[in-house]
């Protein structure tokens, strides 16, 4: 085969290519609703938190795409499943057992979460009853004993549902903020070594100084961590 048909059938390809990934629309959604539910962690790095995600809209779904923005020490659970031990994430029964649901952190402050079904079944419509008709996965959360008690928040962002067709639509304001709750004692963070000081200047955990009056949480004040509120 001679090069200059070779070019040809690559043009081709990639004419078709653009077409297919022009066919396919990504728009927001006036009625695609997505919320996190509420949610408190013990920062003990052992005492697994479930977080739910809620899904409505009028439309069926084949896949969907999400981000979550968690502070830094909050990690995915695992479980144990036969003699493996895997990511804390469950579609809820919203969906067949031809969906599957995978999770990972790119990232020490963001989890990625994909969902789908190879033969492109819809979940379950949300308009069905029973309880919670909403949820539409849970997934389990992890505490570091590095992060202090206190009010922290969740950030949903990237989200983006697929139909059978490809077209997908996603929220029109983003990113969304939940509350996150973390407890626990004060005296579980670690202790983290700070510049030498001759006590008139706080250092945060990371042993950076702190200029002015510190806002609430845990900061080495002379040498000693102080919860400040």
């Amino acid at each position: 085969m001679n090069r200059s048909v070779i070019k040809a059938i690559a043009a081709a390809v990639a004419l078709s290519s653009a077409a297919s990934a022009a066919a396919y629309t990504t728009e927001p959604s006036e009625s695609l609703e997505v919320w996190l539910g509420p949610i408190s962690v013990v920062n003990d790095g052992k005492t697994i938190s479930t977080l739910t995600v809620y899904e409505k809209d009028s439309v069926d779904y084949t896949a969907f795409n999400m981000a979550i923005v968690v502070p830094e020490g909050i990690t995915i659970a695992k479980v144990k499943q036969g003699r493996e031990e895997i990511d804390d994430i469950h579609l809820t029964d919203r969906a067949t057992s031809s969906h599957t649901i995978t999770c990972g952190m790119p990232d020490s402050n963001t989890i990625k979460i994909i969902s789908g079904s190879p033969s492109l079944s819809d979940y379950f419509p949300t308009t069905e009853d029973g309880v919670d008709p909403y949820a539409l996965f849970t997934i389990g959360l992890v505490a570091s004993p590095d992060l202090a008690p206190g009010e922290y928040q969740l950030e949903l962002c990237d989200v983006k549902f697929v139909l059978e067709s490809a077209d997908a639509f996603v929220l029109p304001e983003e990113p969304l903020l939940f509350p996150l709750k973390v407890e626990g004692d004060v005296t579980s963070v670690r202790d983290v070594a700070a510049p030498a000081s001759d006590g008139s200047v706080t250092y945060d955990l990371q042993g950076r100084p702190v200029k002015g009056n510190p806002e609430g949480g845990v900061y080495i004040i002379k040498g000693r961590k102080v919860l400040v509120e």
